[in-house]
């Protein structure tokens, strides 16, 4: 039996918390899911990290997936911090400079 992309992330979420970790840093936990296992899986990833009081860090390229999700935001680019903070630093200049 072969698992589906989306069972094969539950799968590991579930290996990492059975760890009981304080911190969770996911790689692009959703890509190559269709749309509905993309949102169920961050869907659990934040109600897991509320329930738990866990500190969970992803990267994520998709700017509407992390807007839905994410409290915090931190811009990288070649390899250098250029922003961080709250949805409040998410406007048209921001993407335009750091994203575009």
């Amino acid at each position: 039996m072969e698992l589906s992309g989306g069972e094969r992330q539950l799968t590991m979420i579930a290996r990492i918390l059975a760890q009981d970790p304080k911190v969770v840093i996911l790689d692009e936990p959703i890509s190559y899911l269709d749309i509905r296992n993309q949102l169920e899986i961050m869907s659990l990833l934040k109600r897991i990290t509320r329930n738990l009081n866990l500190t969970t860090i992803l990267v994520l390229h998709d700017l509407n997936v992390a807007m839905r999700y994410a409290d915090r935001f931190v811009f990288l680019k070649d390899g250098r911090l250029y922003l961080s903070g709250g949805r409040e630093m998410i406007n048209a200049e921001t993407i335009k400079r750091y994203i575009a």
